[in-house]
């Protein structure tokens, strides 16, 4: 078999969204980059429990070297969601938000052939699909919304946003 096609996680938590790759014959998780300390313990060992010695970083530098295939990613939402509203009365900027900040640059710097990102449908309301595909220029946008249970969850109402380039 052909090389397997490397998949890097930029803001994928303790990596939900990498985890279908981790035994597969045809992807190989080369990293993920996870800026929220609320995800990193010292030790790391939900991490490495999970993932072995991929590595888990915080930041871009230590792996410029990668040359992934996909990148996958959930950037926080927090500025787009209802729970976030009811106490300050207002949305957030998702345009400020440094892990949708973080996620854009890598697809910059990177250039995967493919990426997913995971958010709220609120965030294109926030920033407009147009607004993306200025900046994501090279991409051809695709846009999913749907509830959660399409994707096995029983959350019916719950409703995510899949921006796929």
């Amino acid at each position: 078999m052909s090389k397997k096609l490397g998949i890097l996680g930029v803001c994928a938590a303790q990596g939900a969204l990498l985890f279908p790759f981790l035994n597969s014959k045809k992807y190989e998780i080369v990293g993920n980059i996870e800026p929220r300390g609320v995800f990193h313990t010292k030790e790391e060992e939900q991490w490495k429990l999970n993932f072995g010695n991929i590595p888990f970083e915080k930041g871009l530098d230590s792996l410029q070297t990668v040359k992934p295939f996909a990148i996958v990613g959930s950037p926080s939402c927090g500025h787009s969601s209802m729970f976030s509203y009811s106490r300050k009365k207002t949305l957030g900027e998702p345009k400020s938000d440094p892990t949708l900040n973080l996620f854009i640059q890598s697809l910059m710097f990177y250039k995967p052939q493919v990426f997913l990102m995971e958010n709220l449908p609120k965030l294109l309301d926030l920033i407009p699909l147009t607004e993306w595909k200025e900046k994501l220029g090279e991409y051809d946008l695709i846009v999913h919304t749907h509830s959660v249970m399409e994707f096995g969850n029983s959350q019916k109402s719950r409703k995510r946003l899949m921006l796929i380039g």
